[in-house]
């Protein structure tokens, strides 16, 4: 069934070691108790992945939570890539921090991946990302290290504060990229990226 995890849970990995789940994650933390998932030999070892692969999301019209795979209040650090979201999330009030980050083409196993049609809101990206993804939002997040999208359509990103970083676009189009703030950042373009709403 479904993997719940309560408010003040600290999972620690003693090595290189994933979670993969084949029927959904409900980890609901509070601003108070946050859901850790870290390393257990902090400095020298980074735990591999969170993999969601299994159970759906729902969400209303405004793009609020109602059932399904959901990640609040969360912290992610010392991981090589926290999360490989094949199947539909909602992440919101969560922290990445200290997880090895992805190259500038997205190819390594590195940094947040999300591959579905997600739904994150009000995060903290202290590290990169990936988004290979469909009909999803990501709004309202911080970002300081590089966001790449590629082969996606349908994406929201609006709303969000670049620092520092990149957003890189190659093989998306129909996307809607509105009303962020990129601060000593750039947006740069590839391959098959012209067919996008940009207005930031």
């Amino acid at each position: 069934g479904t993997l719940i995890i309560d408010p003040g849970v600290e999972i620690r990995f003693a090595g290189e070691y994933s979670i993969t789940l084949d029927e959904g994650i409900q980890a609901i933390g509070t601003e108070e108790e946050k859901i850790i998932f870290t390393s257990d030999v902090v400095g020298t070892t980074y735990w591999k992945s969170l993999n969601i692969n299994g159970s759906s999301l729902v969400t209303n019209n405004k793009y609020e939570y109602v059932d399904g795979n959901i990640l609040k209040y969360c912290v992610f650090e010392y991981a090589q890539q926290p999360i490989n979201a094949m199947s539909d999330v909602y992440i919101t009030k969560c922290e990445f921090s200290n997880n090895l980050s992805p190259d500038e083409y997205g190819w390594s196993q590195y940094g947040v991946k999300l591959s579905c049609a997600f739904v994150a809101i009000d995060n903290v990206f202290n590290n990169g990302l990936v988004l290979t993804s469909y009909n999803a939002l990501f709004a309202n997040n911080r970002i300081l290290a590089d966001l790449i999208m590629e082969s996606c359509s349908g994406l929201i990103v609006q709303d969000n504060y670049f620092f520092n970083s990149n957003l890189y676009l190659r093989y998306t189009d129909v996307n809607k990229i509105i009303e962020n703030v990129f601060e000593s950042s750039k947006v740069r373009f590839s391959y098959g990226a012209d067919n996008n709403e940009i207005n930031s």
